[in-house]
């Protein structure tokens, strides 16, 4: 779903989404729908939310999150490395 469609959701839903990522809308929304905040969450290998609104954005947007936390790690290791 493209940004502008959420940012139209939350509007609806009451919350002023200007300025503010998807990523952050969409767990606002979740939370707001007494869901797990979990879109693009990090955690299981599976999503198991079959009938979730999200779903197919936030597979890709969690293995965005996946890389990025492991790029952070690689780099702390590295920095590690070096510094001693």
């Amino acid at each position: 779903m493209r940004l502008e469609a959420v940012r139209a959701l939350a509007r609806e839903g009451g919350i002023v989404a200007d300025n503010m990522r998807k990523i952050e809308l969409v767990r606002i929304l979740q939370r707001k729908e007494g869901h797990a905040e979990c879109f693009g969450r990090p955690g299981e290998d599976v999503c198991r939310q079959w009938n979730c609104l999200w779903r197919e954005d936030c597979l890709p947007a969690r293995a965005k999150s996946i890389m990025r936390e492991a790029h952070r790690n690689l780099r702390i290791t590295s920095e590690q490395y070096f510094s001693g």
